[in-house]
């Protein structure tokens, strides 16, 4: 026997978790392979960009941000844009993807300013 619970967290918890949703939001969820529990953020927004984001993507990263990111996108062989809000109103500048003729991103990755 493994010492280690699974990393995609342990099936009763995984199966409260899809419980709950199916309770809250009346959909079920198939808790074996579409309920991932994490050790915090930085797994969390690991594993989301794994599952969404495609090699040769772009990753809209808006500045300021949270520094695993940029890292976070390269992991899943996308790359991160970089674009800054002002400080006024935190709203794009103008100077994103769309405005320099990128095509469309595969993410947006985003933080909460407070």
């Amino acid at each position: 026997m493994n010492q280690y619970a699974v990393t995609w967290g342990a099936p009763r918890l995984r199966r409260a978790v899809a419980a709950r949703y199916a309770r809250f939001y009346g959909l079920e969820v198939d808790e074996a392979r579409e309920v991932t529990v994490t050790c915090g953020a930085t797994e969390a927004m690991a594993a989301a960009l794994l599952a969404v984001v495609d090699p040769g993507d772009e990753v809209i990263v808006f500045e300021p941000f949270y520094e695993n990111y940029g890292p976070d996108a390269i992991l899943c062989g996308a790359k991160p844009v970089w674009v800054p809000l002002e400080r006024r109103r935190r709203r794009g500048c103008g100077r994103g993807p769309r405005r320099r003729g990128r095509r469309r991103p595969g993410a947006p990755a985003s933080t909460s300013i407070g």
